[in-house]
């Protein structure tokens, strides 16, 4: 579901000190975006057991599969988020793989961009960020 660039009541999926960055940076940049999704999901999932009732199988796999935090649209351009205090490097593999899957998933948005939006940066990560092309809000 599409909201509009602006603060919500409730996230879905992001945590407490997420919600806290994200609306900092809501704040200071909403503006500039057309729309966002939350709790995105790509990959495949567990396979469930099929002894199991049908409806448990779907709610097992949608369980189990990836989960962006946001994906915004600005200027016809799709932007895979992810929200985290304290970025490390590891927000990086959470976006590559976020970036393949969600491309194989819905390959009618074309080449994605990647952002973290953070509170503060760990070593290495802007460098890397740079080489990879990935943006970086720190708020």
């Amino acid at each position: 579901m599409l909201f509009a660039a602006e603060k919500l009541k409730k996230y879905p999926h992001l945590m407490v000190n997420d919600v806290v960055i994200w609306e900092r940076y809501l704040d200071k940049y909403a503006q500039g975006w057309d729309s966002f999704e939350y709790d995105v999901r790509v990959g495949e999932g567990q396979q469930p057991n099929p002894e199991h009732p049908k409806n448990i199988q779907l709610m097992a796999v949608a369980l189990t599969e990836k989960r962006i935090d946001v994906i915004g649209w600005i200027r016809g351009k799709v932007v895979i988020i992810e929200v985290k205090p304290s970025a490390m490097l590891s927000a990086v593999g959470q976006l590559i793989s976020y970036q393949i899957l969600y491309e194989e998933r819905y390959p009618e948005a074309g080449r994605t961009e990647l952002m973290i939006v953070t509170d503060r940066i760990g070593p290495d990560l802007e460098h890397l960020c740079k080489k990879l092309r990935i943006s970086i809000a720190v708020v």
